[in-house]
């Protein structure tokens, strides 16, 4: 590859947005596995979901649930349990 070339060139018309850990257990304050961090991208996550969605690019969030069998994750957090799904629908 020329030395010209930039090997991480984005071609806008194959590119997703993947939005990735931006739930409450990380991102609300307060929250038991809180990165305060997170919150200052919201705005800039915002606008990028703008322009992929009015530019008809696809948009992809992750999503971390437990399942309904208790785990270490309800320890650190209890609202990830599956009662308090049932209690929060999306």
């Amino acid at each position: 590859m020329p030395p010209s070339e930039d090997p991480f060139a984005l071609d806008p018309a194959r590119s997703e947005l993947l939005v990735v850990d931006m739930q409450n257990d990380f991102v609300r304050e307060g929250a038991p596995q809180e990165v305060a961090q997170a919150r200052l991208v919201i705005g800039t996550i915002a606008a990028l979901i703008v322009a992929f969605r009015g530019s008809s690019r696809p948009v992809v969030f992750t999503r971390f649930t437990a399942g309904p069998r208790r785990t270490l994750l309800w320890t650190w957090s209890p609202e990830g349990g599956a009662d308090w799904g049932r209690r929060h629908p999306v």
